[in-house]
C-alpha cells in the first residue's frame, strides 16, 4: 500500500508538503494571493 492516499506522484508539492496534507487535509502556501487582490475581494 502507498504513502499517500490523496496527493499523486509527480505533483508540485514537495515530499514534506504532500506528508503534511495527507496528515492534516491541508496545506498553508504562503503568498499564494497576492496582497492587491486580497485587499480588492475585502472591499
Amino acid at each position: 500500500m502507498t504513502e499517500f492516499r490523496f496527493t499523486r506522484d509527480g505533483s508540485l508539492l514537495s515530499l514534506d508538503q504532500r506528508r503534511f496534507y495527507e496528515a492534516n487535509g491541508y496545506l498553508v502556501i504562503p503568498r499564494l494571493v497576492s496582497r492587491q487582490l486580497i485587499e480588492k475581494c475585502s472591499q
